[in-house]
This record gives C-alpha cells, sequence and structure tokens, in this order.
C-alpha cells in the first residue's frame, strides 16, 4: 500500500526483523573468544569455560577436545565439562557471531594435563 513520499505502508500480523544492511556488511570482524579459567578436579573430571563477545550477538559456540568437537552452544553458558582422560589434552573454541555475515574466530589453544586418579585407599 502506498504511504507517500516514495514509502510505503505494511500491515504486519507477525513478529518481522529488519536488517540494516549498511551495518551487517560492515561487521567483518569475528568475535571475541578465549578459553577461560580450567578446573581439573582430582578424579580427572575438567570443567572448560568459554568467553565469547561480539556487537552483532554470539550464535554458536563449539568446542574442540584435541581437535574433535565435544559440544556445541548457542546460548551461554559456553562450558563444556567432562572427563577427557588422563594425559595432555589441547581445548580450542571456535565462537560465530550473530552477523549475516557469519564471522568465526578461533581461541588460542589450551592445553592441560589430566593426571592419573589418586590411588584408593583402602
Amino acid at each position: 500500500v502506498p504511504a507517500g513520499a516514495g514509502g510505503y505502508a505494511f500491515e504486519v500480523r507477525e513478529p518481522v526483523t529488519v536488517i540494516d544492511r549498511a551495518l551487517a556488511e560492515s561487521d567483518k570482524l569475528g568475535p571475541a573468544v578465549e578459553i577461560g579459567r580450567v578446573v581439573v578436579r582430582e578424579d580427572g573430571r575438567a570443567t572448560v569455560p568459554v568467553i565469547a563477545n561480539d556487537r552483532s550477538g554470539i550464535a554458536r559456540v563449539r568446542i574442540l577436545l584435541d581437535g574433535k568437537e565435544v559440544e556445541t552452544r548457542d546460548a551461554a553458558p559456553f562450558v563444556w565439562a567432562g572427563w577427557p582422560g588422563k594425559g595432555y589434552h589441547t581445548f580450542q573454541a571456535v565462537a560465530e557471531d550473530g552477523s549475516p555475515a557469519r564471522n568465526e574466530r578461533r581461541s588460542d589453544p589450551f592445553t592441560v594435563r589430566i593426571p592419573d586418579p589418586p590411588e584408593s585407599e583402602e
């Protein structure tokens, strides 16, 4: 329906997302992402938090253990907890922003040593 002055008027009955193309296309930087303070319990369970931020929001965070994806989160908190097994293991996070360009960035790798579980005293 013409609204005059070169514009149009629409009747909308459902939610609408309006994208500012100039702003969306200007976001060419990937999000900031890093592995937080990793906690390793005596029983070998590791908790790996990821910190991710971007001006267009975070759409997804993937957590990698020794190069293989072990967790995908599309909302905070971005955390993996599990038993990677004894020895040295490297964690890395890949964050994708919420811009239409879907920019991605990888964290620096973070290596931890999971010790042998303590021997039980009987």
